[in-house]
Order: C-alpha cells, then structure tokens, then sequence
C-alpha cells in the first residue's frame, strides 16, 4: 500500500458559483490500496457498525485472465486491516453493505444482467449465493440500498423502464414496481427510510426535456408519493433529521450544471446549492452526514471533485483532485460525522526502470464535516 500524497490540489476559480464562499477543508488523511501490477478497480463501499470501512474491487493483472473480487477491510485511521479474495472471476459488483447480523451483502452480476445476492462472513466464506429473478429475466442494476428491516432493495431498469426491486436477505424475491420515467428511464439512486420503505431517484434518460423522478415506496412496495423534478441524473441521500440532498443536473446536453437541492421530510424543495457547471462532468454522488450537512463528490474530465454543504445549505468546503480518475468509479459515503470519498485512480510507479500507471482504490477521509 503506497502513503504518497497526491489527490487534491486548490480549486479552480471560476468554474464553481460562489466558490469564494466555502472555506477551505482539511484531508485527515489519504490512501491508496493495492499492490505490484495488478489492477484495482473501485467498485463499491460501506461503513459497518462496529466503525469499518469495507470496500469491494475487482482485481485484474495485465495480459493475462486473471480476474478477482477483492474485499478490503480498512480502519477509520486508514490502515488496511484485511484483504479477502473471492473466486468470482467473471462478476460485475453492484453494492455492497452490511446486515444487521454482521454479514456482509454483495450484489453482483454473475451471469450478465441476471443480478445474485450473495452473504458473507467476516472470512468471505460465500453463505448464500441466490438470484432473486427467474433465468429469463435481464435486469440492469444501478443502485443497491440495504433498507432498515434488513431487507435489500435493489434499483435500475429493464427493457420497460425503471425498475425497483426489494428481496430478503436469503436472496427471496418480495416485491416489484415499475415508475413511469420514460421508455428509456431508470431508477440511479436511493436512500432507505427508518419504517423500512426507501426513497428512489429515477431518470428518463436521453428524452427531452430531461426529468428526474423522486418515488416514496413502503415496506411492502407501496407508492406513497412521488415528486418530478426536471433535470437529469440524481442522487439522494437522507440526513438524520429526516431531510434530503437531491443531486441534479440542469445543464443543457454537452454541458452539466450540476445542483444541490434541499428537501423536506414531505420532498418540498427549499435550499439550493450550485456545485458544479461546465462541459466534461461526471455524474455526481451525495452522501448524508448526522449534523444534516452532505458531501457531494464527482469530477470533471476525470479530475475529482468534492463539495461540503452544511445542514442550512451553505457550501462550506470544495477540494479539487489532481490524479486521474476512472469516470464511473467513485462514490461519497460518511459515518455519522465522518466523510470519505473513494475512488479509481491510476498512480505512476517505476520498477526496475519500468514506468507504469497501475491502478488504485483511493480513499480520503476528511477531517472536518459540513
């Protein structure tokens, strides 16, 4: 594991609305996890309650067909305390999270666009390893949320739109809705709710005018309330105090403008933030802090970016990243006060006069929150 210091630079002025305005933050500290030539590829991340970051990435050596799934064990300080194999060589991680008992719960694809539920102990022994959906079913999954009654919820879309499914942790199929947000639409993004029901975030892809559709389900799968927003994209996160911070984009096709919305426990907007315009940028992600502050992390032309907006809706912090970024490999995820972004990069390294660019997970933790 390499300790070197290279990910975030000053931000750019001029590219942020109000950039002046949010105070520089601190990085508690960065690193990079993975060794020799083989490739890490950042795939998916959780906190569990005992206070651990868990990581899953796959792992390829160059020229050659050696795939893995790796599932990294880290500390709050950083320090990688296990690293488990798993012999998966052909699957596409979807999520990962943690049960209430402890297991670990991955979602992957093990047969393309036929999701599995899969548990593991603390050893990444395989208990269970079931696909919820009969053989004859393709699915594309974007988003899986563990909901609070320990069942999983797993969100994206099939050939008729978007598509939420919700199954026990032995992989039994409960429920299934669809959410009219285009043809082409696809649900991208959720945020579990205390009573066991979540909040979804679809999209109705390329149809103009873009709409961003929120969904309130039940338990059992009953739509409770739905909110349209125009914009594109979408990522929602739930602050402890039972508000929101909705990502969206309100930039024409071939720029982003990229928003902060504040939502009320009944999805009425209140404040705004502006994160992000310019031509080039990634999706971006937010997660939910226990102040009710968020951090928001994306890029652009595969430069990181990261946004702190206070529970009022104030910006409070934004870092730039200077190493190069996989486009569709990050994410921003917290642990009450704590908030850490985690990446793909590539990170230049010599070996017996070889130069070569192997590439990285990266995780930074940040010492101040929103």
């Amino acid at each position: 594991m390499t300790m070197t210091s290279l990910w975030f630079r000053p931000a750019v002025v001029g590219l942020v609305l109000s950039l002046a305005a949010a105070a520089p933050s601190r990085v508690a500290w960065e690193r990079t996890y993975g060794s020799g030539e083989t490739w890490y590829e950042y795939k998916a991340a959780t906190v569990t309650p005992a206070g651990e970051i868990v990581v899953a990435a796959t792992a390829h050596v160059p020229d050659t067909n050696i795939n893995t799934i790796r599932i990294l064990h880290i500390d709050l300080a950083g320090k990688q305390v296990g690293d488990v194999g798993l012999d998966l060589p052909h699957a596409n991680i979807e999520g990962i999270a943690t049960l209430p008992n402890g297991e670990l719960l991955l979602v992957a694809e093990l047969v393309e666009e036929r999701p599995a539920i899969l548990r593991l102990d603390a050893g990444g022994k395989v208990l269970l390893n079931k696909a919820p959906l009969g053989a004859g079913r393709r699915v594309s999954i974007l988003k899986t949320v563990v909901l609070s009654s320990g069942n999983v919820a797993l969100l994206g879309r099939d050939d008729s739109g978007a598509l939420a499914l919700a199954a026990d942790p032995n992989g039994r199929l409960l429920w299934e809705k669809r959410f009219d947000c285009g043809k082409s639409g696809a649900f991208v993004g959720a945020t579990a709710l205390p009573d066991g029901g979540l909040i979804v975030v679809g999209n109705n892809g390329d149809v103009q005018p873009s709409r961003i559709c929120v969904v309130d389900y039940g338990p059992g799968g009953e739509q409770r309330r739905d909110a349209p927003w125009p914009g594109r994209f979408g990522s929602i996160a739930r602050a402890s105090n039972g508000t929101y911070g909705l990502v969206v984009d309100r930039g024409a096709p071939g720029r982003q403008d990229v928003w902060l919305l504040g939502l009320d426990g009944a999805l009425k907007a209140g404040w705004e933030v502006a994160i992000l315009a310019a031509p080039g940028v990634q999706h971006f992600r937010v997660a939910a802090l226990a102040s009710g502050g968020f951090v928001v992390a994306g890029g652009k032309d595969d430069q990181p970016y990261v946004v702190g907006v206070s529970a009022e809706g104030k910006r409070s912090w934004d870092f730039w990243g200077s190493e190069m970024l996989r486009s569709e490999s990050y994410a921003a995820f917290a642990s009450r006060e704590q908030a850490f972004v985690a990446s793909s990069v590539f990170v230049e390294k010599e070996t017996g006069g070889k130069r070569t660019s192997p590439q990285r997970v990266r995780i930074v933790k940040f010492e101040s929150a929103p």
